[in-house]
């Protein structure tokens, strides 16, 4: 096998590759888009060129390739990669995979990017014991349920209601305490609060038709909310985002009448499933989803190198040293 520069040459057979690896043959879980060989054409075609992009070959044949996206401007250290810049096929996943990262990982750290993450069809554990073997670990899971599957207890939903924009400044400081939440032990996400962006994008949802923001209030003020919208990655599902319940308020069963809510409303849409990603060291999220039915569809593995390595191995040279 042989790890060469990827160019539009390999396009076709890159979105071959990457449409079989997430073509879902079952109905037990959505169907992710790039499934479609069309879809997955245009992906390949839109990332190739974007950064360092490689492609694994087999007498010929392309077994798997990767593109990593640079920054438009320099300067972030993060590179991030998305479901449509690698796939590999199943009988060459583990070799595949090293060697094409290790391709691209020297013109990362070259570009300055230290933070590598990327994602993973949670089907493939021969993918995830590779990435793990290059010292990745799980930062972020996918889950997805199907509509009729969602456990939800039965809760009383009385107190939940649609949001309008009046409740814009009281769910503003719900989406504060979410990211806080994700500041403490053991998640240790730092709170990067940008407050004008978060405004806008709870003001651009509940003015959308085609998403949902639920709010749950005592009469007095809001105790939580849940926003969802159209899954752009997976056919037939609606996302969720946002989902907070204020600390006070919590064991009480308010996430549940939200989302018992909220199946009501993508079953009335004819949605056929349920999606939501939470960060994997968050332990209220995590059995909050996967006891009502969740299960991870895709992980986002993260690996933070060094960043002193991009200095320090231009160091002297082994004639310099002597021994004494």
């Amino acid at each position: 096998m042989q790890v060469i520069a990827l160019s539009p040459a390999h396009a076709e057979a890159a979105a071959e590759v990457l449409a079989d690896l997430h073509r879902q043959p079952a109905d037990a879980v959505p169907a992710s888009w790039l499934g479609d060989r069309g879809v997955a054409r245009q992906a390949v075609a839109s990332a190739i060129g974007s950064g360092p992009g490689v492609v694994a070959v087999d007498d010929s044949l392309v077994v798997g390739f990767m593109v990593a996206p640079l920054p438009n401007v320099p300067g972030p250290t993060a590179a991030r990669l998305r479901p449509p810049h690698l796939a590999s096929r199943p009988s060459h996943v583990r070799p595949a995979y090293r060697q094409m990262y290790a391709a691209i990982a020297d013109k990362l750290v070259a570009a300055g990017c230290t933070h590598h993450s990327l994602p993973l069809p949670a089907g493939v554990p021969a993918a995830l014991d590779a990435f793990f073997e290059l010292e990745f670990g799980v930062d972020q899971i996918k889950g997805a349920v199907a509509i009729g599957n969602v456990a939800t207890f039965p809760p009383d939903t009385g107190n939940v209601r649609v949001a309008t924009v009046d409740d814009i400044d009281a769910v503003i400081p719900l989406a504060i305490e979410l990211q806080k939440f994700h500041s403490r032990a053991p998640m240790y996400q730092p709170a990067l609060l940008d407050v004008p962006t978060i405004r806008q994008g709870v003001v651009r949802a509940i003015e959308d038709d085609a998403a949902a923001v639920l709010v749950v209030d005592d009469g007095e003020r809001l105790l939580a909310m849940l926003q969802a919208e159209p899954d752009r990655a997976y056919v037939d599902s609606v996302v969720i985002g946002m989902n907070v319940v204020t600390e006070t308020a919590r064991s009480a069963g308010l996430g549940t009448a939200m989302l018992d809510v909220l199946v009501r409303w993508a079953a009335d849409r004819g949605y056929r499933y349920c999606t939501v990603g939470w960060t994997s060291s968050n332990p209220i999220s995590d059995a909050f989803y996967r006891s009502r039915g969740f299960t991870p569809i895709r992980y986002r593995l993260h690996r933070r190198i060094d960043p002193r390595v991009a200095w320090a191995n231009e160091g002297p040279d082994d004639s310099s040293f002597r021994l004494v």
